[in-house]
């Protein structure tokens, strides 16, 4: 199955990759990609396919049961500091985890601003700008985790935990095309 645009968008966020730097390593124009990922374009099958080979060999999974989505098959391992901080959290403690990627790529999937996430979680936006800038797990207080995530899934998204974290949108949920939260 081909690479969908809220795939697209999910792996740009969670690589931090801009229009601009996947157009680059695709060798396609910011246009084509900009135009497929708001459906103005739905993109051919090549020009699909070598979307899809440049976000699989920057490390991105692409999954499809229950929902297209998308997650990262390696940790960087050029980021110390997640290697360091995920040793000292316990495989059955009870704060959510969740990387600074995993928010990035929620967010895309329902096409929020870090502002609207701010006011649906309640948590401040420069706590949330300060998060989604740190690399890997992040480091914060139980419930601001909860609150992000409970605010994240409120709107459809699942976070697909185990050995390959990552984000999907539940099948049974309606996207909030518009933006924010209220719209």
């Amino acid at each position: 199955m081909p690479v969908t645009s809220e795939q697209m968008r999910m792996a740009r966020a969670a690589l931090n990759w801009t229009v601009r730097g996947l157009a680059e390593a695709t060798g396609l124009h910011r246009n084509t990609i900009s135009n497929i990922e708001v459906g103005r374009y739905a993109g051919d099958p090549s020009t699909l396919a070598a979307i899809e080979n440049v976000l699989r060999r920057a490390g991105v999974e692409f999954i499809d049961d229950g929902g297209p989505g998308v997650r990262l098959r390696k940790p960087h391992q050029s980021r110390p500091s997640q290697s360091a901080r995920a040793k000292v959290i316990p495989k059955d403690a009870k704060s959510p985890i969740l990387t600074s990627e995993l928010i990035r790529a929620a967010r895309a999937l329902v096409r929020w601003e870090q502002r609207d996430l701010a006011e649906a979680s309640a948590v401040s936006l420069a706590t949330i700008k300060r998060l989604e800038a740190m690399r890997g797990v992040l480091a914060a207080h139980r419930s601001t985790l909860m609150a992000l995530r409970r605010a994240l899934e409120s709107v459809g998204i699942e976070f697909t935990d185990g050995s390959a974290p990552g984000v999907r949108l539940r099948a049974d949920s309606k996207k909030n095309p518009g933006g924010g939260p209220g719209s």
